[in-house]
């Protein structure tokens, strides 16, 4: 079955952190005895792309005026053109409330940024309808490129691929599973198909009286960078689950924590976008904000990239890539936050799962 993508689309990929993880050189280390990293959210949801309405309804006296016959001599007589007034239906415009939350961090467990949901409420970008009298709008569906049609998963019954790429935080530090647990369970109890696939493996058996698909692509202590290493292989090989139909990203946290300014972050994220957009073409990649920090100065680089998170998002969306925004960071409190001020505890990561769940779920297979 086709399912239609929420309107507001071009916000959302995300980024891992392992703070606490032992023996990785490439992890933060806020703590003394382990690695740490770090990360944050800027405001932002996602920006709507091509949700502007299509050709409102000709103004009235859109007809040729009268007179329009021949006059005397056979000359026609002026007045016989249509009337102005064809000009779009008000109200097209992108949804508001698009933005993206402030803090992201990520925790070790490398789990995606919590909060991934469209502006104001996910619902559709206001005259997100057909226009009265006109047609509908551009980029009524989720994705970018406003194709109403899009449908990354498959409508013959089988399970959608989901692809968990991060670090710490989507391994599911502290909480084994992490936000994957509640994302898998919110799609059984919906009767929906999901699984799971990368190179890595962990979390519980079984979830919801249902076995559960542990593969990720969470890397402990990993930065953008190296997770980009990972595409296409061995992230997408087939032994990994193949080319999957949804993407969920958070990473940044562990660059933060090595010093790397927001500039260099977007930059890193857009060459990762770009790579998986080439290996994923149908795919819909949510990039996420990272979820908040309770360190303050990892926090203002946090804020800073998670701020430049949305441009970068659209400019791949402009182009009509299937890339949006989720938004792990408004909601998310320091109660969710574990011990080390990175990670998320349960009650954090079955946020995060609940928000990844909210982004996706109208296109999973049934």
């Amino acid at each position: 079955m086709r399912k239609r993508l929420p309107d507001a689309i071009g916000a959302s990929l995300a980024i891992v952190v392992c703070w606490g993880c032992s023996g990785n050189s490439n992890e933060v280390n806020p703590n003394a005895g382990g690695d740490s990293s770090i990360g944050g959210a800027a405001t932002g949801g996602v920006s709507t792309v091509g949700s502007s309405v299509i050709g409102g309804a000709s103004a009235g006296g859109g007809a040729p005026s009268t007179g329009g016959v021949a006059a005397t001599g056979g000359v026609v007589s002026t007045g016989g053109r249509a009337a102005t007034g064809g000009s779009s239906a008000s109200g097209g415009g992108p949804a508001t409330g698009g933005r993206l939350a402030t803090g992201g961090s990520s925790a070790t467990g490398g789990n995606h940024s919590t909060g991934g949901f469209f502006a104001t409420g996910g619902t559709p970008a206001t005259g997100g309808m057909p226009a009265t009298g006109g047609t509908k709008a551009a980029g009524g569906a989720q994705t970018t490129g406003g194709s109403a049609t899009y449908s990354p998963c498959p409508t013959n019954g089988d399970a959608c691929k989901i692809l968990p790429l991060g670090d710490s935080i989507t391994w599911g530090a502290g909480y084994e599973g992490g936000y994957r647990i509640e994302l898998f369970t919110k799609a059984v109890n919906a009767q929906q198909k999901i699984t799971f696939t990368g190179s890595l493996s962990n979390g519980p058996t079984t979830v919801a009286n249902t076995t559960f698909p542990q593969k990720n692509e969470g890397h402990n202590g990993w930065t953008i960078t190296q997770d980009t290493g990972q595409i296409p292989s061995p992230a997408l090989d087939t032994g990994s689950g193949g080319v999957p139909h949804i993407i969920l990203v958070h990473l940044g946290t562990n660059d933060i924590g090595q010093g790397a300014t927001a500039s260099t972050m977007t930059d890193r994220l857009g060459t990762l976008i770009d790579k998986l957009v080439n290996a994923a073409p149908n795919a819909l990649i949510v990039v996420a904000k990272i979820t908040p920090l309770k360190n303050t100065s990892y926090n203002s680089t946090a804020t800073s990239y998670n701020a430049a998170i949305p441009g970068a998002v659209q400019t791949r969306a402009t182009a009509g890539k299937h890339v949006i925004v989720a938004d792990m960071n408004t909601g998310f409190t320091s109660a969710m936050l574990s011990s080390d001020g990175v990670h998320p505890n349960q009650s954090g990561y079955n946020y995060m799962g609940d928000q990844w769940y909210s982004l996706v779920s109208n296109v999973l297979s049934k």
